[in-house]
């Protein structure tokens, strides 16, 4: 299967702890190595607000986001981790990343995102049942981007 995938965005609200900097940014070398590779980190509402509110303000920063890509020219195809997504394996991943030129991957803060950024997407894609700390999120989601690619190619992945 030949890839056509030349750029992948990461779209995160909210920044990474120092704990989870090593792992994503492992991650994020290695599918750099294959890809123009983008990763934009959002401000992310306080939570002292309300959660239905930080939804909306984050919500509304990912959707400018995503706008100001479409306008660039480079039209993503937009991947949203959430856990009311589908659940599929590496293989499936590989199967939808296939043949997109430029991916951007959103990834949610601590309240999650929106109806309207999930409608926005390509695929909404569960990377559980259980919901995860967003910084984990980001480091599975580089992974199986990685490992999407490497299957892509037919190249062994293995670690």
């Amino acid at each position: 299967m030949q890839v056509h995938t030349r750029q992948v965005t990461i779209l995160t609200v909210g920044r990474l702890g120092r704990a989870w900097q090593e792992p994503a940014s492992d991650y994020a070398r290695r599918l750099g190595r294959m890809v123009r590779l983008d990763e934009v980190e959002l401000r992310q509402e306080p939570l002292s607000g309300g959660v239905d509110a930080a939804v909306r303000a984050d919500s509304a920063r990912v959707l400018e986001r995503l706008a100001r890509l479409a306008r660039g020219g480079s039209s993503p195809s937009v991947l949203v981790a959430d856990p009311r997504g589908r659940s599929l394996g590496s293989e499936e991943l590989a199967s939808w990343v296939a043949g997109q030129p430029h991916v951007a991957a959103v990834v949610g803060g601590a309240a999650g995102l929106s109806d309207e950024v999930r409608s926005r997407a390509g695929l909404v894609l569960a990377i559980g049942r259980v919901t995860l700390p967003h910084e984990l999120a980001r480091v599975v989601v580089l992974e199986q981007l990685y490992r999407s690619l490497k299957i892509l190619r037919g190249e062994p992945y293995h670690c």
